[in-house]
């Protein structure tokens, strides 16, 4: 919803005014540092858009406005929260930043392998592939706005490995992150935007490749599910046979 709110105030669609309000909102009202990756994602995204003169009076009244009602829409959240603070000594987490293994990771994706884990924590092998794919076409594709989509998805998803040292960066706002998998959440949708858009730049408009590549996605779902499910001894069932238990 916040991206589709955002594409709609570029083509000068007042709808988007609401589609990026209730999508902030939503995340605000479930997640407070989720808000925040959101908020620094859009004022990334709207600076670029000011630096290359795309941004005129009426996105920026737009833009506002969507603020405005963000904050009335969350206002209930955000108040418990600030008021939390405010009465509560509140104790953070050691500080870290704890970045992705690629080896962990990428093991994880080929065993379709999505248990918890802060070092291989992974899109699943259908979104990893599509974003492999959609990066190699940069080689021979040079036009089409899907590029800056897919090199900024495949940006972040190189910066969340641990291939950098970001132990330089404790005692930084930094790691209020913890965790760089968060930003995997970012990559999946720069990956998805990225292919869309990919596929509008040359014409193609199958609905047989879009539901293809939905079935792709799902199914791998699907079976990462089951598979955690097998591991872990657990399905519906068991959950309602515990909460039988606990009543």
């Amino acid at each position: 919803m916040v991206i589709l709110g955002l594409f709609k105030i570029w083509n000068r669609e007042k709808s988007g005014i609401f589609w990026l309000s209730i999508g902030m909102s939503l995340v605000a009202n479930s997640h407070v540092l989720s808000l925040m990756m959101f908020t620094i994602l859009v004022g990334i995204l709207e600076t670029i858009r000011l630096f290359s003169r795309k941004m005129d009076l009426n996105e920026l009244k737009y833009l506002m406005l969507s603020v405005g009602l963000t904050i009335l829409m969350s206002l209930y959240s955000l108040f418990n929260v600030i008021d939390w603070i405010l009465h509560n000594k509140m104790v953070s987490p050691t500080p870290a930043l704890i970045g992705l293994d690629p080896n962990h990771e990428f093991s994880r994706i080929l065993s379709n392998d999505i248990t918890e884990s802060a070092t291989g924590a992974h899109m699943g092998i259908a979104i990893t592939f599509i974003l492999i794919y959609l990066l190699a076409q940069l080689l021979s594709k040079t036009t089409g706005s899907w590029r800056y989509w897919a090199i900024g998805a495949g940006s972040i998803f190189i910066l969340a490995q641990n291939w950098l040292p970001t132990y330089k960066l404790i005692n930084t706002p930094a790691t209020l992150i913890q965790f760089t998998m968060r930003f995997l959440t970012i990559v999946a949708m720069g990956t998805t935007i990225a292919l869309i858009l990919y596929l509008n730049h040359n014409n193609w408009h199958m609905p047989a490749t879009a539901i293809f590549i939905s079935l792709f996605v799902i199914i791998i779902g699907l079976t990462g599910v089951i598979q955690f499910h097998n591991q872990n001894k657990c399905n519906y069932l068991w959950s309602l046979v515990t909460i039988i238990q606990v009543s």
